[in-house]
């Protein structure tokens, strides 16, 4: 990106035309759909209309939020900053820019001269061979080692806290690849790949997902579900479809999220999204915030994208990042019954899906040994077994 731009054009992926503008002062920014767009396309956000116009935001506009990186890749990019001379320089429209275009999620683009090329540095997506390299430079970066960490920063991965890279595992397909860290004490992959294996024994669509490597340090490859062969798919997450910002979610709710599908989305996602919420709450995954749930638009329809990002990092009852009904109300399955006709479902639906559940949940034992996930002790405290 020139060092005097002030504004970047926007695309699709599959779309020759314009999508339209983003401008950006600083932190603020102004998004205004391209004529021929408002002709012929279709609203990039169920919250921003196809209309003549500009939409303001202090901050990305959510849905340009939801293609840049989060922690783990912010923290990246400050450190290729750093490195640079350039400290106290970043702001959010270099968070979104700094992402390769080959790894940004999602089907949006960034273009300087009207899509002839794609903003966000191209590189070459190393082999799953290259894993045991990457799990090195991340501890040597966590730990503050003096080490050349210029593979790691070329490789901005997507959203979330913890450290990821892409590879390109043996049969040629593009991976999303989840690292250990040197301060685990938990096998934190490992324990999100039963998690995984148990959600799809309880009938929730996840990504395919292996382990990588052996219980002292596993990593988790998971296919991405943006991506269909070389098609990107367009993407947005729940903070979007609700028209939050981040620090704006304390009240939020699976109630609220299934009312917006309700109203945007493709309602078959309303069960999908009920026998989430009730997985979540037997495996203690309360960190299951609004940017841990999101949509992919396919032919024309937002539909609920897969399961990502479950981890038993709490106990039953505690309060989740995204609550049953409201912050008032208890994070428990009693609460989760009470309100099952946001979720198209009657009662007797909705304890039928509880108890199939429960069953899949109780497996989890003999899914964390046969996969030689190592802390089932000291994680047992952390699953909920519904009594008949």
């Amino acid at each position: 990106m020139s060092a005097a731009s002030d504004n970047l054009g926007v695309f699709m992926y599959g779309y020759a035309q314009q999508v339209g503008t983003l401008f950006f002062n600083r932190n603020t920014f102004t998004f205004s759909y391209a004529p021929e767009w408002i002709a012929h396309g279709f609203p990039i956000s169920p919250l921003m209309s196809l209309e003549e116009g500009a939409f303001y935001s202090q901050g990305l506009h959510p849905i340009f939020s939801d293609v840049a990186p989060d922690r783990w890749g912010r923290k990246l990019i400050e450190k290729k900053f750093l490195k640079q001379g350039r400290k106290g320089q970043v702001l959010d429209q270099h968070f979104l820019l700094e992402l390769s275009d080959k790894l940004r999620m999602g089907a949006l683009r960034f273009s300087v001269n009207g899509g002839k090329t794609f903003v966000g540095e191209d590189i070459d997506i190393p082999p799953v061979s290259s894993l045991p390299k990457f799990i090195h430079l991340t501890d040597a970066m966590i730990n503050g080692d003096s080490e050349d960490y210029s593979e790691l920063i070329s490789n901005v991965s997507l959203g979330g806290a913890r450290a990821k890279i892409m590879v390109q595992d043996d049969d040629g397909s593009f991976k999303l690849a989840k690292l250990p860290q040197p301060n685990d004490t938990d096998d934190v992959e490992g324990w999100e790949f039963v998690l995984i294996q148990l959600a799809k024994q309880a009938g929730i669509e996840v990504p395919d997902a292996n382990l990588h490597g052996d219980r002292k340090r596993h990593a988790l490859l998971l296919k991405r579900f943006d991506r269909d062969g070389e098609k990107r798919i367009h993407y947005m997450s729940a903070m979007t479809l609700l028209g939050r910002h981040d620090g704006e979610t304390e009240d939020a709710s699976y109630a609220d999220l299934a009312d917006a599908i309700s109203a945007y989305c493709d309602e078959s996602g309303l069960h999908q999204l009920y026998r989430r919420m009730v997985f979540n709450l037997m495996c203690g995954n309360v960190d299951d915030h609004l940017r841990n749930h999101g949509f992919l638009l396919v032919d024309g329809v937002w539909k609920l994208a897969p399961a990502f990002d479950v981890t038993p990092c709490g106990s039953y009852g505690d309060q989740h990042q995204l609550h049953v009904y409201d912050k008032n109300s208890p994070d428990i399955i009693d609460t989760a019954l009470e309100y099952h006709s946001h979720f198209n479902l009657n009662k007797a639906q909705a304890g039928e899906t509880i108890r199939e559940v429960a069953n899949a949940v109780s497996k989890w034992e003999q899914v964390a040994e046969k996969n030689n996930v190592r802390g089932v002790d000291d994680i047992r405290n952390r699953f909920y077994l519904q009594e008949d």
